[in-house]
């Protein structure tokens, strides 16, 4: 079993006894095109200068008439005027790359001292720089020359490594970024300078994440630096906007719907096959659901599969969920849909079989920045390749000591062995933790046994709390003492966090605090991070946050590793998800358990004990 899913996607058996409405209306462009004079000389432009016939007009006026364009206006003023600039532009990349020289959309020639690696296919300073912010005067001169003391501005908010990472262009990238290091920072920062040295542009870069939340806060932060137009979405949401444009032109038919809540339909499957459809047991059946499309394991092939990879469901045998995934596929043609694993198998699909729409895809965009690398399942893996092609420029960035998700699918080789199929890969590290006090580091650092190790910035602070209770009651109610003298400390309530590795323990929790009178918030989703009180909820739902209290609540052996964790690399995962847990916190941290469960000793989670 591999990444290359498209000999397995059975579009017919997607779409079987649905009827297609005519979703027109649906059908967007992937990027919407310049509507000023030339702007679609940058729009579907092959990389590489040879074959650029516009670059060889005699005259603007020529390469106007080339595109389509109405005369220029003698006077050169306005888009006419910025239409000429690029030509020039053009023609000057064209004749230096032709005769052998590196062109810098600076200067014209390479400036190793700002260590710019070559790229191909510079673009002109980005036209979508706010003329507001300081990089809208990165050209200086009619030359096409770039200010320095502007470029110098952008690099110097980052520290020498995120600088190296800023910098390093025109080359497959890869950077191992540890907890708290500024990855969006250095994404956002490697975004401008790219576009303010004429590197990219942005109306062609697709940055990828796995939330809507680092989705948008990746744009926020652009527009705040003046750089619009980045396609910045996660894998979903880019696969759903091209299987919308594409699928009908491809298969003469509407995308059928994608159902983003798949629950009522995994219900529907479980009772059909004699599971009582718990909360529970429909959670764990929806979690084989994604894995095994994430994996590209076929409902026949789960038994098998399942027990050699020692997966498990609770009061269910892997016979009995092989049956419910069946069901499941038989409930969902019955509901005219696909859920969200589908439709990433579908734009697969649709991208591996259909050359001309991989061809549009890949003219539209041609810089990439993947985060949260270390997440990427194949299917995602496939849809990477996919997008990129044999192209250089492209980021991915990604802890492998936060792989927190292998159980559905997720793989840190994705990143660990990036280099090794990208020719002339640059790896590279962050470790500056600009999050957390040195003693939450020191521990955090211990408790991890890969990826990187962390480096304090911040001064020394507050030692870690760990504290052992007789039971989980009186761990719970010394839990929200805690937290109100943290509130005592001036930390507001929705800069506090109190973590456990299920869900039971946080909803036990969360009856502690209504008790108490303390304001919380279920962190389930990430709406709850937009939402006043103290957060309530699971390791796994941390991953991403950070808060200025933490508690890690009943962290003992029992509970953290997971009884279902059996093997060594699930064994390997339970730690990353403690390290998660603690990195999670800036000043305050604390551990606790119980001491003793449902009657039986209990001690602390061996991960923490092993380097108290």
């Amino acid at each position: 079993m591999g990444p290359y899913l498209s000999e397995i996607v059975e579009i017919d058996n997607l779409v079987q006894g649905c009827h297609h409405r005519d979703h027109e209306a649906a059908r967007r462009p992937v990027v919407s095109r310049s509507a000023h004079a030339g702007g679609e000389l940058w729009q579907g432009h092959e990389t590489h200068p040879g074959t650029d016939a516009i670059a060889l007009a005699t005259s603007p006026q020529q390469a106007a008439k080339m595109l389509g364009q109405p005369p220029l206006n003698a006077a050169g003023t306005g888009q006419d005027q910025v239409f000429r600039e690029r030509i020039r532009h053009r023609r000057a990349q064209f004749l230096a790359e032709a005769v052998g020289q590196s062109f810098d959309s600076r200067c014209g020639v390479a400036d190793h001292k700002r260590h710019v690696r070559p790229c191909l296919g510079h673009f002109p300073s980005c036209p979508q720089i706010s003329r507001r912010h300081t990089l809208s005067h990165a050209m200086s001169d009619s030359h096409g020359t770039v200010d320095t003391v502007q470029i110098n501005e952008i690099l110097d908010r980052l520290d020498p490594e995120q600088r190296e990472v800023a910098q390093t262009l025109g080359v497959p990238v890869s950077v191992i970024a540890g907890a708290g290091t500024g990855k969006t920072t250095t994404l956002t920062h490697r975004i401008a300078y790219a576009c303010a040295v004429g590197a990219l542009d942005p109306r062609a870069t697709l940055a990828v994440t796995f939330t809507t939340t680092a989705a948008t806060r990746l744009k926020q932060q652009l527009a705040g630096m003046g750089v619009h137009q980045v396609q910045s979405r996660t894998f979903h949401s880019a696969a759903l906007r091209q299987a919308q444009y594409f699928w009908p032109e491809a298969y003469n038919a509407s995308l059928p719907r994608v159902e983003d809540r798949r629950e009522p339909l995994v219900a529907q499957a479980c009772e059909r096959v004699g599971l009582k459809a718990t909360q529970a047991t429909v959670r764990e059946i929806s979690t084989e659901i994604s894995w095994t499309k994430q994996t590209n394991v076929l409902p026949e092939d789960y038994a098998d599969l399942a027990k050699a990879e020692h997966r498990r469901v609770l009061h269910a045998d892997a016979d009995t969920v092989a049956d419910a995934l069946v069901a499941y596929e038989q409930a969902k043609q019955a509901a005219c849909v696909i859920d969200l694993d589908d439709l990433l198998l579908c734009t697969v699909a649709l991208l591996a079989t259909q050359p001309e729409v991989v061809r549009k895809v890949r003219s539209t965009y041609r810089h990439f920045i993947f985060d949260e690398f270390q997440d990427v399942s194949p299917v995602q893996a496939r849809l990477v390749e996919l997008w990129v092609g044999p192209r250089p420029d492209v980021c991915v960035m990604g802890d492998p000591a936060q792989t927190i998700h292998s159980f559905a699918g997720s793989r840190s080789a994705y990143l660990d062995r990036f280099a090794d199929s990208h020719p002339k890969c640059v790896s590279l590290s962050l470790t500056r933790n600009y999050r957390s006090t040195p003693e939450i580091l020191a521990l955090a650092n211990r408790v991890t046994r890969s990826g990187v190790q962390l480096q304090a910035v911040h001064e020394p602070g507050r030692q870690v709390e760990m504290c052992g209770y007789a039971d989980a009651a009186e761990e719970l109610a010394a839990t929200a003492q805690w937290l109100k003298e943290r509130s005592r400390d001036q930390v507001s309530w929705e800069q506090m966090a109190v973590l456990f590795r299920t869900r039971a323990g946080a909803q036990a929790m969360g009856q502690m605090l209504g008790g108490a009178g303390i304001p919380f918030v279920p962190q389930w989703s990430e709406q709850a991070s937009e939402t006043s009180g103290v957060r309530v909820g699971t390791l796994h739902s941390a991953k991403g946050l950070e808060w200025e209290a933490v508690a890690l609540c009943g962290l003992h052996d029992g509970a953290v590793p997971h009884p279902l964790a059996v093997t060594p690399d699930h064994l390997a995962e339970e730690r990353r998800l403690v390290y998660v847990g603690l990195t999670r916190a800036r000043s305050f941290l604390r551990v606790s358990w119980p001491t003793s469960v449902d009657g039986h000793p209990a001690s602390l989670c061996r991960f923490v004990e092993e380097v108290r």
